[in-house]
C-alpha cells in the first residue's frame, strides 16, 4: 500500500492489485467475480498496459503487484525491476520471456491475459512449487480456469498462445470490457468442441508422426485440449493445411459447428461471434477437403452472421477472412469479378477498423493479403492495369512495414506474405521487360522462402513456395540464357518438390511438378555440357510422366513435354558424338508422335517441336555424311519457317533457321558450291550475332558461333568464343574437335 499527499493536503492511499486480490480471497473484498465492477477493473488494467504502449514502452514482469489502483480507481503501473525472474514474476511470464528473450508487447500481452483470468476467477492460473510454476512458464501452458466467462475464452485462448504474433493487443480485451455481457453464457458449444477435440488429439498425433520433427511447433499446440481447442477453432486457421488427414479433423469441426448452431436455433447462443469463426474454419476445412459448394455455403454464412453483429472485432474478422477465401477461390475459378469484389470489400473493412483504431494484428495481415491478393488479380487483366496493381502492392508493402504487423521481427504469417510480394513484384517487373530487375527480385524472394522453409519445416506451403519460386527463376534465367544459373536455380527446386514428394508421397501435383522441373534442369545440364546427368535425368522424368499418364493423373498434352524430352536426350547424345544412340532415340521420338492423338499433334507447341525435330535429325544426318538426307531436311524446316513467317510469328524460330543455315552451307561445301556455303554461312551467322545482342551468355549462341567463325578462318574469334564457355564451365566436345583441326591446319 503507498500513501502521498495531494495539492490539497489530503492523504491518498493507493493500494496495489495484488492486495485486493488477497483480501477477496478472505472474503473482504469488495469485488466479486466477473460482476461489473471487476469488468470496470479489468478495462483499468487494459487501458494502462495500452497507456504504456502507446509510449512506446513495454513493462516485461506484468503481474498483480505492479497494478496500482487509486481511491477513485485509477489504475497505474509501476515501473519493472531488474532483479531476476521470481516464482512470482514466472507464474504471468510469457513462454519466450521465461526462457530467457527480450520481453515485447506480445510477451506484456500474455501476461495481462493472465492477470485478467485471475480477476475473473479469483485465483491464479498456474500455481504449485516453483520448480513447478517455472515449468508451466517455459512450456508457455495457461489452461483456461473454471468459472471463466465463455465471452471472453477465446480471447483468452489466443492472448496465450505460443506464437507471439498470434496475441490480441490489450485493446482488444479493452473493447470487449466495454460491452456489455449477456445474461447467459451456455456452455453447450465450448463442451461439444472440447469434448471433439480431445478425441482427435491422438488421431492428429498419428497422422503427424512422419514428419514429427518437421512439425514440432505445431504438434506442441496440439500437446493438450486447450492448446487443441486453439489450434480447432482460433489459431492455427491459417495451418490446417499441415494436417495430413484433413478428414477427422473437419468432421469434429462440423460436429461442433451443428451443435453452435443447434444454440442459435434455440435462441440460447450468448456470444455469435463463436458462430462466425466457426464457419469460417469449417468453410476452410471443407475447402482443404475439396468440397468446393460446402465451402463458399460455409463462408457466405459467416458473412450473413458477422453482418449482424456490427462493428465487433472478432465478427469483422471472421467477414474478412470469409472474403478473402471466397476470393481465392474465385481466382481459382477464373471468376475475376467476384475476386475483385471480394478482395476489395476485405480492404474496405480492414481500413475501416484501423480508422476507427480497432484493428489489432491479425486484421492488418488481412489487410495485406488482400491488398496482394487484389493486385495479383489486376495483373491478370493487362499491362493497362499495371498502375492499378502497383498501387496495391505498394500500399501493401506499406501495411507489412507497420511496426504493429512486424513486432519484434519477422513472423511466419509476415513472412510469407513478403514472400508472395515478392514473387508478384517479379512478374510486374518481367512484364514491364525489366529482366533483370525481375531476376534480383526472385533471387530476393528464395532468400525469403528459404528462411520460411527454415523456420517453419514442416509447412507444406513454405516449401512449395520455395519450389515454385525457384522453377520460375530457373525459367527467367534460361529465358535470358543464363543455363547455368538457370541449371543452380532448378536444382533447388527439384530438391523442394522431391521433399514434399516425401512428406505426401500420393500427392499428384508434387510428383507433376517435379517431373516438369526434372525436365527443365536436364536441358540446362545438356546445353551446358553435362550430357551424362542430363540424359538420367530426362529418362527419369519420362518415367515418371509416363506413369502419371498411364494413370490418368496427367492429360495426353503431357505427350509433348516427353517428346521434347527424347528431343533433348537426342542432342545429348550426339553432342558428344554418340551417333548411335542419338539415331535411337530420335526413332523412338518418331515413334511416340506417330501413336499421338489429335489433340496433341494440332496443338501450336507441336509444330514448334516439329520444326526443332528436323533441325536435329538435319545436323544428326550430317554428322553421319548423309549429305542428301540433310539437306532434305534443312529445307523442310526453311519452309516451314518461312510459312510461319507469313504468318508474322518467326522470331521464335531464328536459332532454328540459323542451325538449318549451318547444315546447308556445310552440306554445299561437301557437294563443291564454295559460293551458296559461304551465303549459307553468312545468313546463319548474322541470325547469330543478333540473337547475341538480346542474349550475350547464352552458350548456345556462343557455341553456333565459334562453328560458323572456324568454318569462315576467323580462328582467333572463334578462340576467344571458346574461352568465354570454358570461364563460364562449360564444354563443349565438337567445338574442342574443331578447335584442334583449325590448329592442326594452322600448323
Amino acid at each position: 500500500m503507498i500513501t502521498h499527499r495531494t495539492r490539497e493536503g489530503n492523504v491518498a492511499v493507493a493500494r496495489s492489485l495484488a492486495d485486493l486480490l488477497a483480501e477477496r480471497a478472505i472474503g473482504k473484498g469488495s469485488v466479486t467475480r466477473g460482476d461489473r465492477e471487476g469488468q470496470r477493473l479489468c478495462k483499468g488494467l487494459c487501458e494502462a498496459v495500452e497507456s504504456l504502449h502507446a509510449s512506446g514502452t513495454v513493462h516485461g514482469a506484468l503481474r498483480p503487484s505492479v497494478f496500482q489502483l487509486d481511491v477513485d480507481g485509477k489504475v497505474s503501473l509501476l515501473p519493472r525491476t531488474t532483479s531476476p525472474l521470481g516464482s512470482t514474476t514466472l507464474q504471468y511470464a510469457s513462454p519466450e520471456v521465461a526462457r530467457g528473450a527480450a520481453p515485447t508487447a506480445a510477451s506484456d500481452a500474455f501476461s495481462l491475459a493472465l492477470v485478467l483470468m485471475e480477476v475473473l476467477v479469483g485465483g491464479p492460473v498456474r500455481t504449485g512449487s516453483q520448480e513447478e510454476i517455472a515449468a508451466l512458464a517455459q512450456d508457455g501452458l495457461a489452461p483456461l480456469p473454471d468459472g471463466f466467462p465463455e465471452r471472453l475464452q477465446a480471447l483468452a485462448v489466443r492472448s496465450t498462445a505460443l506464437e507471439p504474433a498470434s496475441r490480441p493487443t490489450p485493446a482488444r480485451w479493452r473493447a470487449a470490457f466495454e460491452r456489455q455481457p449477456h445474461t447467459r453464457t451456455p456452455r453447450g458449444p465450448l463442451l461439444v468442441l472440447l469434448t471433439c477435440v480431445v478425441g482427435l488429439t491422438v488421431v492428429l498425433g498419428v497422422s503427424q508422426q512422419r514428419a514429427a520433427e518437421a512439425r514440432d511447433r505445431s504438434a506442441g499446440r496440439y500437446s493438450e485440449a486447450r492448446a487443441t481447442f486453439e489450434g480447432l477453432l482460433l489459431g492455427t486457421y491459417d495451418e490446417l493445411d499441415r494436417v495430413e488427414e484433413i478428414g477427422p479433423l473437419a468432421a469434429a469441426g462440423a460436429r461442433a459447428l451443428a451443435s453452435i448452431e443447434a444454440e442459435e436455433a434455440a435462441g440460447a447462443l450468448g456470444d455469435k461471434e463463436m458462430l462466425t469463426l466457426a464457419l469460417v474454419w469449417n468453410g476452410r476445412a471443407q475447402r482443404l477437403l475439396g468440397s468446393l459448394p460446402e465451402a463458399k455455403e460455409h463462408f457466405r454464412r459467416a458473412i450473413d452472421v458477422a453482418s449482424e453483429l456490427g462493428e465487433r472485432p472478432f465478427a469483422i474478422e471472421g467477414d474478412v477472412a470469409a472474403r478473402i477465401a471466397l476470393g481465392e477461390m474465385g481466382v481459382e475459378e477464373r471468376d475475376f469479378k467476384v475476386a475483385r469484389a471480394e478482395f476489395g470489400r476485405a480492404i474496405e473493412l480492414c481500413e475501416g477498423a484501423i480508422r476507427k483504431g480497432t484493428a489489432d494484428r491479425p486484421l492488418r495481415l488481412a489487410q495485406a493479403r488482400a491488398l496482394i491478393r487484389l493486385g495479383d488479380v489486376s495483373m491478370s487483366s493487362g499491362r493497362s492495369s499495371a498502375p492499378r496493381a502497383l498501387s496495391l502492392f505498394t500500399r501493401a508493402r506499406k501495411a507489412l512495414e507497420d511496426p504493429e504487423v512486424v513486432l519484434d521481427g519477422a513472423s511466419l504469417d509476415v513472412l510469407e506474405l513478403r514472400c508472395d510480394l515478392g514473387k508478384l513484384a517479379a512478374n510486374m517487373a518481367f512484364q514491364a521487360g525489366k529482366r533483370n530487375q525481375a531476376v534480383d527480385l526472385l533471387n530476393e524472394h528464395l532468400e525469403l522462402a528459404e528462411d520460411l522453409v527454415e523456420r517453419d519445416p514442416g509447412s507444406d506451403r513454405a516449401r512449395w513456395t520455395l519450389a515454385r519460386g525457384a522453377d520460375v527463376l530457373g525459367r527467367s534465367q534460361r529465358e535470358m540464357g543464363r543455363y547455368l544459373e538457370a541449371a543452380e536455380a532448378h536444382r533447388r527446386s527439384i530438391e523442394a518438390w522431391r521433399l514434399l514428394r516425401e512428406m505426401e508421397p500420393a500427392r499428384i501435383s508434387w510428383r507433376r511438378e517435379w517431373a516438369k522441373s526434372a525436365a527443365l534442369l536436364a536441358d540446362s545440364l545438356r546445353i551446358v555440357g553435362l550430357v551424362e546427368e542430363a540424359v538420367q535425368l530426362h529418362q527419369e522424368s519420362i518415367q515418371l510422366m509416363d506413369e502419371l499418364m498411364a494413370a490418368g493423373d496427367l492429360s495426353a498434352s503431357f505427350t509433348l513435354e516427353v517428346l521434347q524430352q527424347q528431343l533433348s536426350r537426342t542432342e545429348a547424345f550426339l553432342a558428344a558424338g554418340e551417333i548411335l544412340r542419338a539415331r535411337q532415340e530420335l526413332r523412338d521420338l518418331r515413334s511416340r508422335w506417330a501413336k499421338a492423338g489429335p489433340a496433341v499433334l494440332e496443338h501450336r507447341r507441336a509444330n514448334d517441336l516439329g520444326i526443332r525435330t528436323n533441325v536435329v535429325e538435319a545436323e544428326l544426318l550430317l554428322a553421319q555424311g548423309r549429305w542428301t538426307g540433310a539437306r532434305k531436311k534443312a529445307l523442310v524446316v526453311m519452309n516451314a519457317i518461312q510459312a510461319e513467317a507469313m504468318a508474322g510469328d518467326d522470331r521464335r524460330f531464328r536459332m532454328d533457321r540459323a542451325r538449318a543455315l549451318l547444315v546447308s552451307g556445310a552440306v554445299a561445301e561437301a557437294e563443291g558450291d564454295p559460293e551458296l556455303a559461304a551465303s549459307s554461312r553468312e545468313r546463319s551467322l548474322g541470325l547469330i550475332m543478333a540473337l547475341r545482342k538480346e542474349r550475350p551468355v547464352d552458350p548456345q549462341l556462343l557455341s553456333l558461333g565459334a562453328r560458323v567463325l572456324f568454318t569462315f578462318g576467323r580462328d582467333l574469334e572463334a578462340e576467344k568464343a571458346i574461352e568465354t564457355l570454358e570461364e563460364m564451365g562449360i564444354q563443349d566436345p565438337r567445338l574442342s574437335a574443331l578447335r584442334a583441326a583449325a590448329r592442326r591446319l594452322r600448323r
